[in-house]
């Protein structure tokens, strides 16, 4: 049969994709050793299977993706909770648009995982329950960016950025990185998992970040979050993707480079009282295209 491309569909509508079943392991031709395997696109296949376990190892379960050859591209270890792989089908398993990230729905759960820089699967095989509000995922979705968008319980929506292992909400044009998984992204970007970031995510600043700490990430979107006092020196430097900025009023200081050569950063609101700005670096935006902007807010309020 031919298989649908789950990009862009929800995983409920994607039940034939598990009914041909077509793997094999180069090394392990039994299929009787996998107890539940199935299709992926692009010639891909996936198994299970369960490990009994020795002293000092528990029982676990474990995914294995192959290509048409047999041979294996991913292998990790899924989770100690053994009893979901072995007696519950997986209501469905996708890859990323990618091909770095694996995620697998099994009763209003979500697994994932991600390839390292050598080709296999990080142990990120646990469940994503308390990192989106232990609410049940009544169905799934991978988008065409990476984000597997999550229909909860309570009729929200949530989003999993699969090739940064990063949780999101929703806004009205935005998924915006959970508390503190702003970082996530950025090293995700910095370190090759995630090729680019999606246009769609935003990143939130917050007093606790470090110097430079989403300095050529590619980030397009980014927001200070309120209350936040003092952004840190070259913190959004080197981002020429990012195009619009608001400063709240809670914002003391900026420092120097804060947005240092964002080239297409254009649109510069600063909330609040503008005369607190005489007080700011005066570099904080140097080779932006606000740059001219804010040194006149600058000068003008010394």
């Amino acid at each position: 049969m031919a298989l649908r491309d789950p990009i862009g569909i929800w995983f409920s509508e994607l039940k034939d994709n598990w009914e041909e079943r077509d793997f094999y392991h180069e090394r392990i031709r039994d299929r009787k050793t996998y107890r539940h395997y199935g299709d992926l696109p692009d010639g891909l296949c996936y198994g299970t299977v369960y490990f009994e376990g020795s002293d000092p190892w528990p029982p676990s379960a474990c995914v294995t993706v192959t290509d048409k050859e047999g041979k294996s591209l991913c292998n990790s270890a899924v989770s100690e909770d053994w009893k979901t792989w072995k007696w519950q089908w997986p209501d469905m398993l996708a890859a990323s648009p990618s091909g770095k990230s694996l995620v697998c729905q099994i009763d209003g759960r979500i697994y994932a995982w991600r390839k390292d820089k050598e080709g296999f699967v990080s142990d990120l095989g646990d469940f994503l329950d308390g990192r989106i509000g232990d609410l049940k995922v009544l169905d799934a979705k991978m988008q065409d960016d990476g984000i597997l968008q999550l229909k909860m319980e309570d009729g929200t929506l949530r989003g999993y950025l699969c090739d940064a292992n990063a949780v999101l909400s929703s806004s009205s044009d935005s998924w915006i990185a959970d508390n503190d998984e702003s970082w996530i992204i950025a090293d995700a970007c910095k370190n090759g998992y995630l090729e680019s970031c999606p246009e769609a995510v935003a990143i939130v600043i917050s007093d606790s970040d470090n110097w430079g700490q989403y300095e050529n990430c590619g980030i397009h979107k980014a927001f200070v979050e309120q209350g936040t006092k003092r952004i840190e020196g070259c913190v959004l430097a080197e981002n020429p993707e990012l195009k619009t900025m608001t400063i709240p009023a809670s914002v003391e200081y900026i420092e120097w480079g804060a947005f240092l050569n964002c080239r297409n950063l254009q649109e510069l609101l600063i909330e609040g009282d503008l005369s607190r700005v005489s007080d700011w670096n005066e570099g904080a935006f140097n080779g932006c295209p606000c740059e001219e902007y804010y040194l006149s807010l600058c000068n003008k309020n010394r």
